[in-house]
This record gives structure tokens, sequence and C-alpha cells, in this order.
């Protein structure tokens, strides 16, 4: 943080490209009028006052600069495309036994169909549907019935929803001021598992880990101090 304690941050913009014109909003896109209009619409219906939205929407449409990751409505049909694409192409073809665990090619051949280069430009939406359907046209579907993997199988719609929902919030779970409800929920999961393994009413401590292997590591650490408590003073030689 300067000395002033002001922070000037350069946000990096990419320009939007497709323009409309003839009407009152010239200069905004297809989809930016369209917004404009469900603003309108949906005043009709006495949601919301229409002069607040019609003029937040023209004034972020009439400039021809959309910010990256800012999420706004025109990142909505966007949005919903992908998880349409999810649904159907993941999820339930992916699922349903008359289709193929994976569409396998040999390494090279995976290479020379898909577009792997890292352009110094951005991409478009199209582009990036189109990027999305191929990742999952060449996976593995995980769900399949017939894929069957000694650590991992199938996908549960319950866990996925769960996972949109953590993903769009975006949390990080070390305060609470940062993520009250999912501090309260890990709490409650972790007095119930301290309960499993022999813990009086669940009392303890307690933390989850992203894998298997820096699980044992906790493990491991945690039975050496429970042998040794002065191990973190003791000075080796």
């Amino acid at each position: 943080m300067p000395a002033n304690g002001q922070l000037n941050v350069d946000v990096q913009t990419v320009e939007d490209f497709h323009i409309s014109s003839g009407s009152e909003s010239a200069g905004m896109s297809e989809e930016d009028e369209e917004i404009l209009q469900r603003g309108r619409d949906t005043t009709k219906c006495g949601a919301i006052k229409e002069d607040r939205m019609v003029h937040d929407v023209a004034v972020e449409s009439s400039t021809t600069k959309r910010y990256h990751s800012q999420p706004n409505r025109t990142h909505e049909k966007f949005l919903r495309d992908c998880v349409d694409e999810l649904l159907e192409r993941a999820i339930f073809s992916g699922t349903d036994k008359a289709n193929k665990v994976l569409e396998w090619r040999n390494p090279e051949d995976l290479a020379a169909l898909l577009d792997l280069e890292l352009p110094a430009e951005g991409s478009t939406d199209t582009q990036l549907m189109d990027y999305i359907r191929q990742t999952i046209k060449y996976s593995v579907k995980t769900g399949h019935p017939y894929f069957v993997n000694q650590l991992f199988s199938t996908v549960d719609p319950y866990a996925l929803a769960g996972q949109w929902v953590t993903d769009a919030l975006n949390p990080s779970v070390y305060t609470y001021e940062v993520a009250p409800v999912f501090t309260l929920m890990e709490e409650v999961v972790l007095r119930e598992l301290r309960k499993i393994v022999g813990f009086p009413n669940g009392e303890g401590d307690g933390i989850f880990a992203p894998g298997g292997s820096i699980a044992n590591g906790y493990a491991i650490s945690c039975a050496r101090y429970r042998n040794m408590p002065d191990v973190k003073v003791i000075q080796w030689h």
C-alpha cells in the first residue's frame, strides 16, 4: 500500500465490436439492446423503475469497452448457454449408456483438432462456447454407467448444484467475516466427523484437506504432536 493510502489499479479492457445503429440505442450491441428492452418490459410489471434501469444499461452500453470478468447483464446469455451445454452434453447425454464414455483420440490427433494456441487477443463468446463443446466432447464422461474407476465415478446432481453455488459466490473459508454461512456449515460437518471417530460430543479441532495425500501428512503431523507435545520447541541438531 502506498504511503498516501491510495492504491491505483489499472483495469484491462477489451473492445466490443458488435455495434448496432439506426435507433436511440445506437452504439449498443444486439445483446445490450435486448437488455435495455428487458428493463422496459420489467417496468411494466412494476418490478423496478424504468428510468434507473434504462439509464444504467445505457451508460454501460454506450461505451464500446467491456471490463474483463466484471459480471453484468451482458454476460447473461453466455452463462445461460454454458449451463444449457453442460446439462445437455455433459450431464444427460454424457451419462446416457447409449453414448460413448470417451471420444478417444491419440494425443497428436487431439492436439490437431483442438485450438490450444494462446492468442494475444481475447476470444468471443461464440468461440468460448465452441471451446466448451470441444472440451466436453473429448473428455471422459465420469458419470457414464460404463465408467468404472477405483477412486471415483459419476456426478451427483445435488453436489453439482452445491459446487455451482460455491463457485458463484467464490468464498474463502478462512474467517467468519469473509464466509459466514460456509464457516458455520464447515464447523457442523467437522463436529459430526469428530463424533464418528470418537471425540466426546464432537468437541475438538478439525480441518478439511483437498486430497488423501495431504490428509495423511496432516495425520502424521498430528500423531507426532500427540506423542511429542514439545516437538515444536525442541532444537534439533
